[in-house]
């Protein structure tokens, strides 16, 4: 048999005929059926809460003031294109999906998550700010390039994976909000133009910490390094980790042993709840617009810890030519790598017109002057 699909129409009043607003329309539609919206702009805030297929007729753009997306509503398509039907405010609630609400939220909108768990993961092309409502847990975050950014705009669960591996580009932005990675969650090595970073307190938190090779891709601004935490006694622990700082790149940490001029300047700050005085070891990856061509030219790059009143070089130091890695009795406390040149010039190579360069210098040092 053939199953009938009616065609509801959003363009004139009547009772069966066609509707003026969205709303109208979902009203009188049964589940399954068709809505066929003519583009424009509907100030009214419009609810999906049964399963239904939306088709764009028109040039433009259909624009809703909100959208929300309730009561295990199943909404397919947004056709003929991405972004066919959108609105800058759309709101998942528990039950329905979180895609749905992805695909309708307008590029630099905002998504809010309403309910507890949803299980599928968002693939972002898009720059938007995700806010969960509550306690949310989402099943997994893809940043799909283009140089896109996810904001969290509240704390938020991942139950399954978080990839920010794009060869193009895309950066997962916690701001002033926490990431949790719930037991059994993972989060891909990022790359210099695909991290997470942060702009403000956000924190990247691991639940339990059992594998020996935990790489968190974590940075700021144009500056990144994964971190790779490796518990010597594989027990579980909870590890919040957070760049502090990656700005200031000369003097860094001026109070670390035999500091001169710091290239690389990175934070860390790692917390764990787990038994104080585990063997630990760190291994910070260097990567970024930032990165020296040849890292041998570098000198004295540590591996350091702070327990709150002086920095401490790890042990069993392990300087290679693209990484550092050290060893601590403990993950609690600030983390921090840091390059030091003997021949270095100050932040400001452009004095008065007058040139100084390379910087830093081996043997030789080039002033060039007008003229």
């Amino acid at each position: 048999s053939i199953r009938r699909q009616r065609q509801m129409c959003i363009r004139d009043s009547g009772n069966n005929g066609p509707k003026r607003t969205i709303n109208a329309g979902v009203a009188v539609l049964n589940s399954g059926e068709i809505l066929v919206i003519e583009s424009g702009v509907y100030e009214e805030n419009v609810v999906f809460n049964k399963h239904v297929q939306l088709v764009k007729t028109g040039a433009a753009a259909v624009v809703a003031s909100s959208i929300t997306i309730s009561g295990e509503a199943d909404v397919i398509g947004n056709l003929p294109v991405d972004q066919a039907i959108q609105s800058n405010s759309v709101t998942v609630h528990a039950g329905s999906s979180a895609n749905d609400g992805y695909i309708f939220v307008a590029e630099n909108g905002v998504l809010y998550l309403n309910g507890s768990q949803f299980s599928e993961s968002i693939f972002a092309s898009k720059s938007f700010i995700l806010t969960p409502i509550g306690n949310v847990t989402l099943g997994g975050i893809r940043m799909n390039g283009n140089a896109s950014v996810l904001t969290l705009g509240g704390d938020l669960n991942v139950s399954n994976a978080v990839e920010v591996n794009q060869f193009n580009g895309g950066f997962l932005e916690l701001s002033a909000f926490d990431l949790t990675l719930n037991t059994g969650a993972v989060v891909t090595q990022g790359s210099a133009g695909s991290f997470v970073r942060t702009s403000g307190t956000g924190s990247l938190i691991l639940q339990s910490l059992t594998d020996a090779a935990t790489v968190l891709p974590v940075g700021i601004e144009n500056l990144y390094a994964p971190v790779t935490v490796d518990d010597a006694n594989n027990t579980a622990e909870t590890i919040a980790i957070r760049v502090r700082s990656a700005t200031n790149t000369n003097s860094f940490n001026p109070d670390l042993p035999g500091a001169v001029n710091s290239f690389v300047g990175l934070e860390w700050i790692m917390n764990e709840s787990g038994a104080a005085g585990n063997n630990a070891a760190v291994r910070f990856d260097y990567t970024g617009i930032s990165e020296l061509n040849d890292w041998a030219e570098a000198q004295n790059r540590l591996v350091a810890r702070n327990d709150g009143s002086s920095w401490i070089a790890g042990t069993d130091a392990n300087i290679g030519q693209g990484f550092a890695s050290a060893t601590f009795n403990s993950l609690g406390g600030t983390f921090a790598i840091y390059s030091d040149f003997p021949n270095s010039t100050g932040a400001n190579d452009n004095l008065n017109e007058v040139v100084v360069f390379p910087n830093p210098f081996n043997n030789e040092l080039f002033v060039a002057m007008p003229n």
